[in-house]
């Protein structure tokens, strides 16, 4: 949050080719809206190496923070209906790279977060 963005931009969606072919030494932050279609209990997953936080109108729901190889972890939150902003932050210090984000709930299997669901206003 202390280092200014050498570059920005829209993206539509969440992966490492928003890095631009970087591979060592770099941060990604993404920001922008998540429409949810109906109310439910939702489990986020986010698989990276190195760290990572998704952030759901302000609350983290999934914390995969550190220097660390490929590594999923999984939180759940009940959302009503509606949008609400969504935070992926990542870095990667050195070594492989990976980023893969996954949504499930009931009567849906893990999938990528559709890119219908995201938004940018």
């Amino acid at each position: 949050n202390k280092i200014a963005p050498l570059k920005s931009g829209k993206v539509y969606k969440i992966g490492l080719e928003a890095a631009g072919g970087r591979s060592d030494r770099f941060a990604l932050l993404f920001d922008g809206l998540i429409n949810i279609p109906a109310t439910k209990k939702y489990t986020f997953y986010v698989n990276s190496n190195d760290g990572s936080s998704l952030i759901i109108d302000g609350k983290t729901v999934v914390l995969n923070d550190g220097e660390h190889g490929p590594i999923e972890k999984q939180g759940n939150v009940l959302l009503d209906k509606g949008k609400y902003t969504l935070r992926l932050e990542y870095f990667q210090a050195g070594g492989g790279l990976f980023l893969e984000t996954f949504i499930s709930g009931p009567d849906m299997a893990k999938q990528p977060i559709p890119a219908d669901w995201l938004t940018i206003e």
